[in-house]
């Protein structure tokens, strides 16, 4: 399994993510993780229509900015938590344009995203980064 924000990650990511439904939405997400093994870690994500990139680093003038702590990452990555469930508790935070952010937030907990999620992990990943004392 490729390491999280490693080039090898960040292509499975693409892949996954351009298995998501977004309904022809325009939108640029960059995302931040915060206290994982190796640090901050940022890609971007940008949708056009059909067409879906990824590329390492955060991006200036992002529609959307999400920022969450890694281990919260990774409960989400596995699928024991919903993206709408780590908003509202507050681990998973947002700024820019709420509307295209609520626009996109349904395909993150689609069957399509549960699917995509696969391709970036078998999980559970949590448990032995728990133990590991990552948190």
């Amino acid at each position: 399994m490729a390491v999280i924000g490693s080039d090898e990650w960040i292509e499975q990511a693409g892949r996954a993510a351009a298995a998501r439904s977004v309904d022809g939405l325009s939108v640029t997400i960059s995302t931040a993780i915060e206290k994982s093994p190796a640090g901050k870690i940022a890609w971007t994500e940008t949708y056009a229509g059909a067409d879906v990139t990824i590329e390492t680093g955060a991006t200036k003038g992002a529609d959307v900015v999400l920022t969450a702590k890694f281990v919260d990452f990774v409960r989400l990555l596995d699928g024991e938590v919903t993206a709408a469930a780590h908003f509202m508790q507050g681990r998973l935070k947002m700024s820019g344009d709420m509307s295209k952010w609520l626009e996109i937030l349904p395909s993150w907990d689609s069957d399509a995203a549960t699917e995509a999620r696969k391709i970036l992990g078998d999980g559970p990943l949590v448990a032995g980064l728990l133990t590991s004392g990552i948190e």
